[in-house]
């Protein structure tokens, strides 16, 4: 299962990686977006303070496919081969579809 994180904004990760996207190859296994987030850390254990932190409060936004997952839902949201995760940092003030809408679009 092929499944391509996409990294957006003007965030430390991308920094850290060095490249803007990555592809992640997992086995044909069910796998849930906070799996693959700490898949990510494992690969790139750098980013784990910046991509989480204590007690699994996180500080990025995630999407699959453009749809925004709320951070109570990471544990129990599938991830299907093909699928585009998008990480983005957490947006505050404003209009929050707006600001999501511009992120995703990018």
């Amino acid at each position: 299962m092929k499944v391509t994180i996409k990294l957006m904004g003007d965030i430390l990760l991308k920094d850290k990686l060095g490249k803007s996207e990555i592809l992640l190859e997992l086995s044909d296994e069910e796998y849930t977006l906070y799996d693959v987030i700490e898949m990510l850390i494992q690969e790139y254990p750098n980013i784990s303070e910046e991509l989480r932190g204590d007690e699994d409060r996180f500080f990025y936004q995630f999407s699959i496919n453009d749809h925004l997952i709320h951070p109570s839902e990471l544990r129990k949201t599938k991830v299907r081969h093909g699928d585009r995760v998008t990480i983005f940092p957490a947006i505050g003030g404003g209009s929050l579809y707006f600001s999501i809408l511009l992120f995703c679009r990018s």
